[in-house]
């Protein structure tokens, strides 16, 4: 659902959209993607654009997955649940 006359290409909907310069100073990132998800190859953009931007970015596919794959794969909700409890024990994040 879009905001009328906002460009679906806004990087005020998704950071994916920023410019390289943009990206420069954003919080780390993780990116979780599907081995077969339609959408893999924007993720992949992404996390490229986030690492040569000095981002610090980790990405985790999914093996053998496809786009719903979080729905039914343990394994990458307890890595995303490892990754939130890292986050929130960093006390850098939150100073």
């Amino acid at each position: 659902y879009l905001p009328e006359n906002k460009s679906p290409r806004s990087a005020q909907l998704s950071p994916f959209w920023k410019k390289q310069d943009e990206t420069k100073g954003l919080p780390p990132t993780d990116i979780i993607l599907a081995e077969y998800d339609r959408f893999r190859s924007d993720a992949e953009f992404y996390y490229l654009k986030l690492a040569e931007a000095g981002v610090p970015v980790e990405k985790f596919t999914a093996g053998n997955a496809k786009h719903s794959y979080l729905w039914y794969q343990l394994e990458i909700t307890e890595k995303i649940a490892e990754r939130a409890s890292i986050a929130f024990q960093d006390n850098s994040l939150t100073s």
